[in-house]
């Protein structure tokens, strides 16, 4: 296997909840009420599995290895362009938990939560490679 492969296996994972995700927003668009139990478990996933496991194995370990290679401009941009959409998936999540967190104390906020959902959709599914 290619030291690549296993950061491709977690690629695959990391689709698999986004198709999720995507699910949930269409139903919230479709006017069903937020999931906040499903909610909790996708921010848990990306907190855990995305971001620290898989994340933290790119940032931690490739993008270091990356650097001390002469690439071109072009390739050395893309990892600075990954790293901040770690960074802006990091800040959604966040927001996600605190407006799934607000529709749960107080049952309002359902637009909100849509649209982080839709967000966090992009966000992740534009960075699956």
């Amino acid at each position: 296997m290619q030291p690549i492969g296993p950061l491709m296996h977690e690629h695959r994972l990391i689709e698999r909840m986004v198709a999720l995700i995507q699910k949930q927003a269409k139903q919230l668009q479709e006017g069903a009420e937020p999931d906040s139990r499903f909610i909790d478990d996708a921010v848990e996933f990306f907190r855990v599995y995305a971001d620290r496991c898989h994340h933290g194995k790119e940032e931690d370990l490739l993008f270091l290895e990356l650097r001390n290679k002469e690439l071109p401009s072009e390739l050395s941009g893309i990892t600075d362009e990954l790293i901040q959409e770690h960074i802006q998936g990091r800040v959604m999540v966040k927001s996600l938990h605190e407006a799934n967190r607000a529709y749960s104390d107080s049952g309002t906020g359902t637009q909100e939560v849509t649209r982080l959902l839709r967000v966090l959709h992009g966000v992740h599914g534009d960075l699956m490679v």
